[in-house]
């Protein structure tokens, strides 16, 4: 049995998308992880044999329509659940108007793994192959302890924005993304676009301001940025503009957000899924909103699930009043949209379907040939790079490359968290930059 799970935001991602895999392979599966470009590819070249495609998405847009139907016409079985999970949009009708255009790729998947009740059930009523799972992305969550903050004599504010306006993508990229290749529902994603650009300038003024009020009131604190993971580490030094000793910048890549989060005191943000993190954490969070933006329809959800704050005096009074025990209302509040209970396993649920998929093909294993031809383009990539100095591209600040070490303390860390020791028999070979293969 083959399975190949997409992956596209590396610290978002590569816990779950581990977890899920340790557990295909100790149920017999030959597994590979990597980004969804190399896994098409390899596909329709005939280099990986049948099997199931875990999709990080059903995006609908033409050319990636094509592709499903070639892969189809193969034998390949697909799944996805969506990355972007549409948790935090008011309305889910408005999040799959733009997330799945035309909905032509549910019909080439043979389930869609729903992230709660609400988006199960609206798929439910359109006729689509929905299932509700929960997400592998907070299986891990429920056993996670405080991680100590490095710097002993301070404790650790922790503000995270997810406003996506510094990045390493451009302004007119970044709207091309949301409206290209539609035929259905363009002025609503057009209009959300330009929306969410708007409101998410305002924010990173807001937020500015805030951490260098917060670097002057708490000189007992780390004041600690997290930037959205598209953005660029100096552009935020750029905007912050201060040599206070107690503001840093997270460099994204280092760590997931879960970690920064568990190192932390407080968090703060405004419409983000650290809100959702943090309260399954147990760690404090304060949502600030210094304005209301009336469009911004992802915001009210995530800011509910924190404690409100519109002025600086509101922060400070929640920051000096102490640890605030975990809010039962708020977290009936999540279950609303998010699906997950004590001792139940997404991951768990998940292989359990893809185990429902009739597979009789070989099992794909990387042959010696495979895997010098990426060693080699490797090699050559690393030449290039060198000798034209080339900075690292949106691609690869979203998916940096596999690293030895930093697999193996993952399946480590699984392996505390979940105590199945016998995921430790698995095997990984890198096999390039954005390619891990994973076997018994």
């Amino acid at each position: 049995m083959n399975l190949y799970i997409e992956l596209e935001v590396y610290n978002r991602e590569i816990d779950a998308k581990m977890l899920l895999a340790l557990e295909a392979v100790k149920r017999g599966y030959n597994v590979i992880i990597a980004h969804r470009s190399i896994i098409q590819k390899l596909a329709l070249q005939n280099e990986l044999p049948p099997g199931i495609i875990h999709m990080k998405d059903a995006n609908s847009i033409k050319y990636q329509i094509e592709i499903l139907k070639k892969l189809k016409k193969k034998k390949f079985y697909f799944t996805a659940q969506d990355e972007e999970s549409g948790l935090l949009n008011k309305k889910y009708d408005t999040f799959a108007k733009i997330r799945f255009n035309n909905y032509k790729a549910f019909n080439f998947l043979n389930y869609f793994f729903c992230w709660g009740k609400r988006d199960y059930n609206y798929l439910k009523k359109k006729k689509k192959p929905a299932i509700l799972t929960g997400s592998p992305r907070f299986d891990l969550f429920y056993d996670k302890k405080k991680i100590k903050n490095n710097n002993k004599n301070n404790k650790k504010i922790l503000i995270i924005s997810s406003f996506n306006v510094t990045g390493v993508r451009s302004f007119a990229d970044r709207i091309f993304s949301t409206t290209s290749q539609r035929d259905k529902h363009y002025e609503i994603a057009e209009k959300f676009a330009y929306d969410i650009e708007s409101i998410h300038a305002l924010k990173v003024y807001h937020f500015v301001k805030l951490i260098k009020f917060l670097s002057k009131t708490f000189k007992n604190y780390d004041i600690c940025l997290r930037p959205h993971y598209h953005d660029k580490y100096y552009d935020w030094k750029k905007l912050i503009n201060s040599n206070a000793k107690n503001i840093t910048i997270e460099k994204t890549e280092k760590s997931p957000l879960y970690k920064s989060i568990l190192s932390s005191d407080f968090v703060i943000q405004n419409g983000c899924t650290s809100a959702i993190e943090s309260l399954l954490l147990n760690v404090p969070c304060i949502s600030f909103m210094p304005q209301e933006w009336k469009e911004d329809e992802m915001a009210e959800f995530p800011n509910s699930l924190g404690i409100k704050a519109t002025n600086y005096k509101q922060v400070v009074k929640i920051i000096q009043s102490g640890n605030i025990k975990k809010n039962d209302i708020k977290i009936k509040i999540l279950k609303e949209r998010f699906f997950f209970e004590k001792n139940y396993y997404a991951f768990e649920k998940q292989v359990n379907i893809f185990d429902k998929i009739n597979q009789n093909f070989n099992k794909f294993e990387p042959s010696l040939y495979f895997k010098i031809r990426f060693f080699l383009k490797k090699i050559l990539k690393k030449l290039i790079k060198k000798i034209y100095k080339k900075e690292k591209s949106p691609f690869e600040h979203k998916f940096p490359e596999f690293k030895k070490k930093k697999i193996k303390r993952i399946i480590n860390e699984i392996v505390a968290s979940t105590h199945k020791n016998d995921y430790l028999d698995t095997k990984f070979n890198i096999i390039s930059e954005r390619l891990l293969f994973l076997k018994k």
